[in-house]
């Protein structure tokens, strides 16, 4: 019996006729894509085709079928171990979608216990929606990995330096360097509220306060190059999806976060007239709002000078009108999709989609963000705009350069151009 029968006959066990066959239908579809393949094989080469399979696949319209590859994969590595001479990066993207099944899940399970008491903390009050709700899915999964490894319910007490450094070896296999960093802070909050409550004595992350630094960087630019966004909107204009045109031009165009993004109401646009035309951002990161100009190109025409809206403007301009026909004026919300506002989930959804089509593996809306920072220094804007544009201040109203020199850090070919400028 190989691995394909035997997973069979498990959910035959396990479930109704009818559950058995909707667990089992999308591995049978997904085997019917890879086409007559090696029975011996057959785990060896569902693991080494996934990446390619699923950048085939809607990424909500098929979530069941996600969700069904994620429950085949899980039982096969635990029952039969990962398969030999599999690459290091297609073992990092199989267990990176199964972390990612993971999270989805922690997300919908509700706060008992310790994180209960740690969601209603004063400190995690003063956080934004976001940050808040990313604390504790982290330290949900945190919980749970921990559980996992002591074989114990979960005791604060056994939160330990050694502990934590080992699921940060963990994070950083399957996860970039500013997610694990992400990961180190939420537990690193779950730690000082443990101590003030007295559960214990003293925090066991500041020990390690040391990795969060960037001695995980993988080194790599934080935004992409113009080759990549070129390449990037030419499968956007295949695809001829507008409301994905528009959400990616939102943010590599005008620099919105993703939280700002699936905020956007209509009324936070100025579309007419054209060399007046912004987008406004209220109530953003700290409660602080902003605008943010579009381009557009100056033209002359017999003596009258005439402004065209860039491409965000006519993006913007021609999804309004599609969004109008299908759902009416009636809905405030800027980015709809079935008659309700999209969410953050369903963002970073598209983004991904994208990402495998191009295959840009640094392809996220935060780099499409500092695209954005980056191609403003690239035409010469100074820091201290780039810094208001992305809407990096200080409390006191200051722009933070320091986030701005993060993100525009200069790459490879930037010093070498700059090195080529040099006169012999």
């Amino acid at each position: 019996m190989n691995i394909i029968e035997e997973y069979r006959s498990l959910l035959l066990k396990k479930y109704s006729k009818s559950t058995a066959r909707s667990y089992f239908s999308p591995i049978k579809n997904y085997l019917n894509w890879l086409k007559g393949i090696d029975s011996e094989e057959v785990l060896k080469y569902m693991v080494m085709q996934l990446e390619t399979y699923l950048g085939a696949l809607h990424p909500v319209e098929n979530k069941s079928t996600k969700d069904r590859l994620r429950y085949f994969f899980t039982w096969a590595l635990d029952s039969k171990g990962l398969p030999p001479n599999i690459p290091e990066n297609k073992k990092i993207f199989l267990e990176s979608f199964i972390i990612t099944g993971q999270r989805i899940k922690a997300d919908k399970e509700p706060l008992i216990g310790v994180l209960k008491e740690y969601s209603e903390w004063d400190q995690m009050q003063t956080l934004s929606e976001n940050t808040n709700k990313s604390y504790l899915t982290n330290n949900k999964l945190f919980i749970q990995w921990m559980s996992s490894h002591t074989n114990e319910e979960f005791n604060p007490l056994n939160i330990t330096p050694s502990l934590i450094k080992t699921y940060r070896d963990e994070l950083v296999k399957t996860n970039t360097p500013g997610t694990t960093n992400t990961k180190l802070m939420a537990i690193m909050s779950l730690c000082n509220f443990l101590v003030e409550k007295d559960f214990l004595e003293s925090n066991p992350a500041k020990r390690i306060r040391g990795l969060l630094c960037d001695e995980v960087s993988n080194g790599e630019d934080k935004w992409l190059s113009p080759r990549e966004q070129s390449l990037l909107i030419h499968r956007l204009e295949k695809e001829n999806i507008l409301l994905d045109i528009t959400m990616v031009l939102v943010m590599l165009d005008a620099g919105l976060r993703p939280s700002e993004v699936v905020k956007l109401d209509l009324n936070n646009l100025t579309l007419y007239p054209v060399n007046q035309s912004k987008i406004y951002i209220n109530n953003s990161k700290r409660n602080k709002s902003r605008s943010v100009p579009m381009k557009f190109i100056e033209k002359r025409f017999k003596d009258k000078m005439k402004y065209i809206g860039g491409r965000l403007h006519e993006a913007l301009r021609k999804y309004i009108d599609f969004r109008e026909n299908q759902y009416g004026s009636d809905q405030e919300a800027l980015f709809i999709l079935r008659g309700k506002r999209i969410d953050y989930q369903y963002l970073h959804q598209r983004v991904e989609y994208y990402r495998q089509l191009t295959g840009i593996r640094r392809l996220n809306p935060r780099t499409l963000r500092h695209s954005f920072a980056k191609n403003l220094k690239d035409n010469g804007a100074s820091d201290t705009e780039v810094a208001f544009l992305l809407g990096h201040t200080k409390k006191n109203g200051d722009p933070n350069i320091q986030m701005v020199a993060r993100y525009t850090k200069p790459g490879t070919q930037d010093l070498q151009r700059t090195v080529n400028r040099l006169s012999e």
